[in-house]
């Protein structure tokens, strides 16, 4: 991985380099770069795939989550519905956007009280996020919401943000439970052949 950023930022100078004397090649460079880019992407998602707490796959997303909060300088409660039914990936996704999404109160929201809630809600997941603090959140800064929307997209999620100054925030994000592969059927064909819930 390193080696291929490292590749990456020869392209782009070079790139840089070629702009003027020769836009052509320039475009290949760039090309190359974007190419490499994506390359990277698919290997940091496969590597981030590998990255989870065993407490979240032997003991489900409400023990993971507890564990997060357990050490947590204020009070944050957590609330997970039972029998999610949620594909791997999706449950992963619940736990890290949460994750993130606390870690941004505990750095920047001054809150006295924060809450988790994960709900079932018809074929989605529901994630929400809530604290009391000086609110102000902006998605469209730093790295961290900006995370959390990438990781919710990256399975056909959403994230909104609610940050009036002066607080509170509310984070949701809502997430598909089950993700739909090429070759499967789309999620109303197969509730046909499941139980309803």
């Amino acid at each position: 991985m390193q080696q291929q950023l490292v590749a990456i930022g020869l392209d782009l100078g070079m790139a840089e380099q070629q702009l003027d004397r020769d836009p052509e090649r320039a475009r290949e460079l760039v090309v190359n770069a974007r190419q490499k880019v994506q390359g990277s992407i698919g290997e940091l998602r496969q590597l981030g795939r590998g990255l989870h707490p065993a407490i979240l796959e032997d003991r489900g997303i409400d023990a993971a989550l507890s564990a997060v909060v357990s050490g947590a300088p204020i009070p944050i409660t957590v609330h997970v519905d039972p029998d999610l039914d949620l594909d791997t990936d999706v449950s992963e996704t619940v736990y890290f956007c949460a994750n993130e999404a606390l870690a941004n109160v505990l750095k920047h929201s001054s809150a006295r009280a924060a809450s988790v809630h994960v709900h079932r809600v018809a074929a989605n997941v529901r994630v929400i996020v809530h604290d009391d603090g000086v609110g102000g959140a902006d998605p469209t800064h730093g790295t961290g919401l900006a995370g959390i929307r990438a990781r919710a997209n990256a399975v056909d999620g959403s994230l909104q943000v609610s940050s009036p100054g002066g607080g509170p925030t509310t984070i949701t994000v809502e997430l598909p439970r089950h993700i739909v592969r090429a070759d499967e059927p789309p999620d109303h064909e197969r509730s046909e052949t499941s139980d309803v819930r």
